[in-house]
């Protein structure tokens, strides 16, 4: 570009800044003209070279949508720019000298984040105005403009749609244009998809299903450059300054969704606990992690009431708290006489992880032998109860029971019945008891 040409650019990109901030204060009809003027005459080569001039004489490209975006500017004048500058101008790179990570946004992405105030008085009115241009540049741009990402941070404006629900109608056709490429799409700095954003506003859950419904399972096990899956992502925000409803909300619909897709495996809890080590990041917060977990599992029962999940197994494993180890045997009928994959029933996963008997394997033994119909001290036996993890009260107990009883389905006596369990120190401390017994 020649010389002359770039001062013609410069100058009537100051006469339309100028014009921009006059409608910005007065939004008459005349200064309105004029901006629309300055476009016309200035048409696409001037919208395509902007030129922003600061007060300390640096200019710099920046897209005069955006601009007028952020200006308010009525609906006429964001059009006319639409119109006049194509899909060329909504797709063009701008990068500011100065590295101001806003000007770097396409004005899809800007329309987003920047069109609306909700202390503004007229907001509901700029609400509906926002919907409109989004729409109009949804029209010009179509699936190149969703898919584009901006200058630095590497995000597609479906990173930033999924903060709001205002704009859900919108999200839909972001989703629907740019398809599972766009729902995959990571950003460049931390890796986080759109369903791993923080969940800080009003955040829209039929969105979220809609993610999951488009990226599937894929999405659900994609992990960012930190190695975190979007569920725990969206956990880890409970610890910092986010609507803690809105984050369990979003956090029920993951974790459901996980199970479903058995991300993680059988005992992650939808992927939540992929990582063995990262319910270390849980500890201050561990029971009502533990509750959003339990409402889960109330929801996914609903739905499929005869599917046999091991949720007490995996509740266990995670060393959840006593409490809700206790409230998952009173809500779930027959939760003990599940086994999981590996054909251990829960009392044998809470054995081998050395669950303390007072800390919820009492009430987990208490419950196995009544839906099994034998008694407490014959299924501590043949489970395998550790002698000093609870055997030892409980035949204490029954002690006349436990040396001279005989199980009556099987005919065996309790020291049988422990080498079944296979705990030797059981076995062993019954015979100590009275040498006599084995005779």
């Amino acid at each position: 570009m020649k010389r002359k040409h770039i001062d013609d650019i410069h100058e009537i990109s100051g006469q339309l800044h100028e014009a921009l901030n006059s409608v910005a204060k007065h939004r008459d009809s005349y200064a309105i003209e004029k901006v629309l003027t300055i476009i016309d005459e200035g048409g696409k080569e001037l919208l395509m070279n902007y030129m922003y001039p600061f007060a300390n004489d640096i200019s710099s490209d920046i897209n005069p949508l955006n601009q007028a975006m952020n200006m308010r500017a009525p609906l006429e004048i964001i059009y006319k720019m639409i119109d006049i500058g194509g899909k060329e101008l909504l797709l063009k790179d701008y990068r500011n000298p100065n590295n101001s990570w806003n000007h770097c946004y396409t004005p899809l992405h800007n329309a987003f984040l920047f069109m609306y105030d909700d202390e503004d008085e007229e907001f509901e009115e700029l609400e509906e105005s926002t919907l409109n241009v989004l729409r109009k540049l949804l029209e010009v741009g179509g699936r190149d403009l969703v898919m584009k990402r901006c200058a630095i941070k590497g995000r597609t404006a479906l990173h930033h749609a999924v903060y709001d629900d205002r704009f859900d109608e919108v999200t839909k056709e972001l989703i629907q244009l740019g398809g599972k490429e766009l729902v995959m799409a990571k950003d460049i700095i931390s890796g986080n998809t759109a369903l791993h954003n923080p969940r800080a506003g009003p955040v829209s859950l039929q969105i979220i299903e809609l993610l999951i419904d488009v990226g599937g399972k894929d999405l659900l096990e994609v992990k960012n450059n930190y190695g975190v899956l979007a569920v725990q992502n969206v956990a880890l925000c409970s610890s910092r300054d986010f609507d803690l409803d809105e984050v369990f909300k979003t956090l029920v619909i993951l974790i459901k969704e996980g199970i479903y897709h058995n991300v993680g495996g059988e005992f992650s809890i939808g992927g939540l606990l992929v990582d063995e080590n990262f319910e270390d990041f849980f500890a201050h917060w561990r029971l009502r992690l533990w509750l959003v977990v339990l409402e889960v599992y109330c929801l996914i029962q609903r739905k499929s009431c005869n599917e046999s999940l091991p949720i007490l197994h995996s509740m266990i494993m995670i060393n959840a708290p006593k409490d809700i180890i206790y409230k998952i045997l009173c809500r779930f009928v027959g939760v003990a006489s599940i086994k999981d994959s590996l054909g251990r029933y829960a009392i044998d996963v809470a054995i081998e992880m050395d669950l303390p008997f007072n800390e919820g394997l009492e009430d987990i033994l208490e419950v196995t032998a009544s839906e099994n119909g034998w008694s407490t001290l014959y299924c501590a036996a043949h489970h395998g109860l550790p002698w000093n993890n609870g055997m030892e009260e409980i035949v204490l107990e029954n002690f006349d029971y436990a040396l001279n009883g005989v199980n009556k389905e099987t005919g065996l006596k309790l020291f049988m019945t422990a080498a079944i369990g296979g705990n030797l120190d059981t076995i062993y401390s019954l015979i100590r008891m009275d040498p006599m017994y084995i005779v």
